[in-house]
């Protein structure tokens, strides 16, 4: 949700940047736009500082196969949080890379 919320805002942002850009000049506030890098960096990180968190859990939970629907999806939540974080970030820092081929 919370991923949700900030890639709806950066893109609001990113979209509306030009003519956001004329006019905080024209009013007078400071605006550093590479804040907008700095979120989606952040985003990586925050996948660089799950990722091995999940890894540790299934490994923990390795056991028997009636949990395995469960593991299966705790996997397919992580891959898809991944991937979201990739498509908002354009892409993942080397960490976050490293990280995401670990799981």
């Amino acid at each position: 949700a919370v991923l949700s919320k900030c890639t709806s805002a950066v893109e609001r942002l990113v979209a509306s940047q030009d003519r956001d850009m004329i006019r905080f000049r024209d009013l007078g506030i400071p605006f550093d736009w590479n804040s907008i890098q700095r979120v989606k960096e952040a985003a990586c990180d925050l996948c660089t500082a799950i990722t091995p968190l999940v890894l540790d859990e299934l490994q923990a939970l390795l056991v028997p196969s009636s949990k395995e629907q469960g593991l299966q999806a705790i996997q397919t939540d992580t891959i898809t949080f991944n991937f979201r974080v990739y498509q908002f970030a354009q892409g993942f820092t080397r960490e976050a890379l490293e990280t995401f081929m670990d799981f």
